[in-house]
């Protein structure tokens, strides 16, 4: 009989299967943008996302390690100007130099924070002046910037939240109405929580359930010579 083509080998044994394109061993998967450690749901510190929110709730939000450092900040604070970052705060720090927290917004609804100036989406506050007040009625400049529609910048309270240095703590106060997250976590009403150097601090809205703006907290080290002009640390 005429050999058939392609076929050899002993009698009853399947031939090699000739190879499906594009099938094979599974490849490799695509790493997901922003994906790494922490809680799920975390907002990345690297390259913050534009108009985008997350979830509220006990795993909203995760807390991230600074990509920068306290000093790092205050000296481009320092280099680009304190006022706009030192709102509704004493105005000392613009003279002195000094600050012993910084808040860094790093996520707002339908803004790319990534390409405002750091002095437009920075708090600065000093130690001598705690505890500091968040909200619109003080920060007015800073959360139009930062939510320019009115609608959902109506969900930040007049007085949203307090801030203050305990012992070289940073504590927070929740004041509105509205969630508040620290890495997460919701704040109990007129319960204070402590935020660590690198935590997030999230906005929810007044459905509760949507992240809108994102601050990660920058706090000195009380060892250090940080609260030292730039120029001089």
């Amino acid at each position: 009989t005429r050999p058939q083509m392609g076929l050899g080998g002993p009698p009853g044994m399947a031939p090699p299967t000739r190879p499906q394109m594009g099938l094979g061993a599974s490849p490799p998967t695509r790493p997901q943008m922003g994906g790494g450690g922490g809680y799920p749901g975390a907002v990345p510190v690297t390259s913050p996302q534009m108009g985008l929110g997350g979830a509220c709730g006990p795993l909203g939000l995760g807390a991230g390690q600074p990509q920068r450092d306290f000093q790092e900040v205050v000296r481009e604070l320092w280099r680009t100007g304190w006022e706009a970052a030192t709102e509704g705060q004493s105005s000392s720090i613009g003279v002195s130099g000094e600050a012993d927290v910084v808040l860094e917004c790093i996520l707002a609804t339908g803004v790319d924070v990534a390409s405002l100036p750091l002095r437009h989406k920075c708090l600065a506050f000093r130690a001598g002046d705690s505890p500091w007040t968040v909200g619109r009625m003080q920060q007015p400049n800073l959360f139009t910037r930062l939510v320019p529609d009115e609608s959902v910048r109506g969900s930040i309270s007049r007085s949203h939240l307090t801030l203050s240095w305990q012992r070289d703590t940073v504590r927070l106060k929740k004041l509105s109405a509205n969630v508040v997250l620290v890495d997460g976590r919701p704040v109990p009403p007129q319960q204070e929580m402590a935020v660590s150097n690198g935590g997030q601090i999230g906005f929810c809205g007044q459905d509760n359930l949507t992240t809108f703006l994102v601050f990660q907290v920058f706090v000195r080290d009380p060892n250090a010579a940080a609260r030292l002009p730039p120029t001089m640390a």
